[in-house]
């Protein structure tokens, strides 16, 4: 399955709701669907590049740089992540916290804590060891979360890559006219310059843009 073709699609809500139907239908482990699912449930909330908590391969990982089991912290309802390495901070660490949410469903928290049980019930948690990985005890890498997760979403032509958990929390404010909402959006991603921009997908092509741009030189022109 090709992930270079279609249409990127920011994950939203609809879109969780989907993978996680198809999810429960499918023939995978049950450890297997608590880990993919947790990784769709922590990027999203995060705002994470999929590199920054999967390892590249499925047998090999980077102790220096993949997120391991002594990068997760659990504690008082929070998910702390400690990143090693990320693509704006080369390899200075940043802590990202995450905390839990009414709805157990889409809870960060409560996905993480119920693979970690489930892990340590089989004997695969290990602080020493990436956090993600399946059942068998294989890294869940970036391209076979991807290739999974597309298999369980059905978005007619589109396409999840994994810009898609990242961009997904971006665009939803987005749509809030607040101006306010833009220091969210920073913060949700770690942003601290404009380059949230480009995380954000618009659903017309660009007109929407256009026409924000064009109202205002025209708003200036004719003052």
């Amino acid at each position: 399955m090709s992930l270079h073709k279609g249409k990127t699609v920011p994950v939203d809500f609809y879109v969780l709701k989907n993978i996680r139907k198809n999810i429960k239908m499918s023939d995978l482990s049950k450890g297997d669907k608590k880990v993919i699912w947790t990784v769709c449930i922590v990027a999203f909330w995060g705002c994470f590049r999929l590199g920054e908590i999967l390892p590249k391969t499925k047998t090999t990982f980077d102790r220096f740089s993949d997120l391991l089991g002594a990068d997760v912290s659990l504690r008082g309802g929070k998910l702390s992540l400690n990143l090693k390495s990320t693509k704006t901070r080369g390899t200075v660490p940043v802590k990202v916290s995450l905390s839990k949410i009414d709805w157990p469903g889409l809870c960060p928290v409560h996905a993480m804590k119920s693979l970690k049980k489930f892990q340590k019930h089989k004997g695969t948690w290990s602080k020493t060891l990436p956090v993600f990985r399946t059942e068998n005890g294989a890294n869940l890498s970036k391209n076979f979360f991807l290739k999974q997760t597309n298999l369980f979403f059905h978005g007619e032509g589109k396409i999840l890559t994994g810009k898609s958990f990242r961009c997904g929390i971006p665009t939803l404010l987005s749509k809030f006219n607040d101006i306010h909402d833009i220091k969210l959006i920073k913060a949700a991603g770690r942003w601290k310059s404009s380059a949230y921009r480009t995380y954000i997908v618009e659903d017309d092509g660009g007109i929407a843009n256009f026409h924000k741009i064009s109202k205002l030189l025209l708003k200036e022109f004719f003052l």
